[in-house]
């Protein structure tokens, strides 16, 4: 299918933004508002969630073909790529699959593996509880926002589920298409089997507060992605452009640059390292 996506910048070389489970585009805003002053950004609504159609089901390999179909026509590759949770492991998993087409790979607070049964969990509760918002009722968002906070201790979480609480036709509904997530979120939060690895230049940033990361996921990224450094930011959680935007950006001007000796000194001077 031809995925929805937002265009900043019209010169330069090309980087590609995949957001993360019930995310959208726009929340690469900030992100492809500063790249876009000297590159051509590309931020997709994944299949499922924002203004992309809708499916059953959503897969990596499906997934990959949503990008491709939707930019067969530009003469764009090779391009740089950067993605986030889910996002991260369609970027993974579409380096390792056409190498030629990915100049670059950053990947945010995610790693090549099957996130197990307790993250599962986590997710089942999630969609049980937004399923479970009584839309007919529903006058506003803070009434959602009070009814979703007691199915999801996580504020922050809540509010970010509501980006997706749209007002249409004097109702509310859910933009992201529910039952089509969770029909797949078991495959979602694994990894496939992938064969072949990426040797092209690669970010691996993780937050330190953040539930996905663990060291043991390190030789799996080093086999899979010869050519990564990985880096914990201080501080940050899950949402790693958000909470670090200015420390994030400067990481990725810098691997998106044209020194990797620059770079190097700055995860050396700064970071955490792995």
């Amino acid at each position: 299918m031809k995925l929805y996506f937002r265009q900043v910048g019209q010169k330069g070389e090309s980087v590609f933004l995949f957001h993360g489970l019930y995310g959208s585009s726009f929340n690469w805003n900030a992100v492809a508002q500063d790249l876009g002053q000297l590159y051509r950004v590309f931020a997709f609504d994944l299949r499922n969630h924002g203004l992309s159609p809708k499916a059953t089901f959503m897969d990596y390999p499906q997934m990959i073909g949503d990008v491709l179909q939707t930019v067969g026509q530009l003469d764009i590759f090779p391009v740089y790529i950067v993605g986030h949770s889910l996002g991260g492991k369609l970027a993974m998993a579409l380096a390792q699959t056409f190498q030629d087409k990915v100049k670059g790979l950053v990947v945010l607070d995610i790693a090549p593996v099957d996130y197990g049964q307790e993250v599962l969990e986590m997710h089942l509760r999630v969609l049980k509880a937004l399923k479970g918002l009584p839309l007919e009722h529903i006058k506003s968002r803070k009434e959602a926002e009070i009814f979703l906070s007691k199915e999801i201790d996580e504020g922050s979480l809540v509010r970010f589920l509501l980006t997706n609480l749209v007002y249409e036709s004097n109702k509310y509904g859910w933009r992201i298409n529910l039952e089509g997530i969770e029909n797949s979120i078991e495959i979602l939060n694994s990894f496939p089997h992938m064969p072949a690895q990426y040797f092209g230049k690669s970010l691996f940033v993780f937050g330190e507060k953040s539930p996905y990361f663990h060291p043991s996921f390190i030789p799996r990224i080093r086999f899979s992605f010869p050519g990564a450094s990985a880096v914990i930011l201080r501080g940050a959680g899950h949402w790693i452009h958000y909470e670090r935007f200015e420390e994030f950006m400067e990481l990725l001007r810098l691997f998106l640059g044209k020194s990797e000796n620059t770079l190097y000194s700055y995860l050396a001077r700064s970071l955490r390292t792995i």
